[in-house]
């Protein structure tokens, strides 16, 4: 499973757009936990901690309707190191077409 590297500017970013996706709909942790199947404790890491998981990734941004990219181009902290991870773990991976999809 491709995942983000700990503590990287890109597992934070993803923990950030959460937050403030549940601000924007109005959920609490509570309820994005309930609906999304997991434990609340487990969207608190996520929002305190950052995502990590390319599969926890898929589901908040299929959750909310959000293309991927638009998590991490709201940054001014865009780098090469998102293209390099992309077309590295990415493409080969064929379980994530859920990145290149129009939403």
């Amino acid at each position: 499973m491709a995942q983000f590297r700990r503590g990287t500017s890109f597992s934070r970013q993803a923990g950030d757009y959460l937050r403030s996706a549940l601000k924007a709909r109005g959920l609490t942790q509570e309820q994005f936990a309930e609906l999304v199947s997991v434990d609340v404790r487990t969207v608190r890491r996520w929002l305190a901690n950052g995502v990590h998981s390319m599969d926890t990734f898929e589901l908040i941004v299929r959750f909310f309707g959000t293309p991927a990219g638009d998590v991490f181009t709201q940054s001014e902290d865009v780098s090469g190191f998102f293209m390099r991870f992309f077309i590295k773990n990415i493409k080969a991976d064929k379980r994530c077409p859920f990145l290149f999809e129009k939403v």
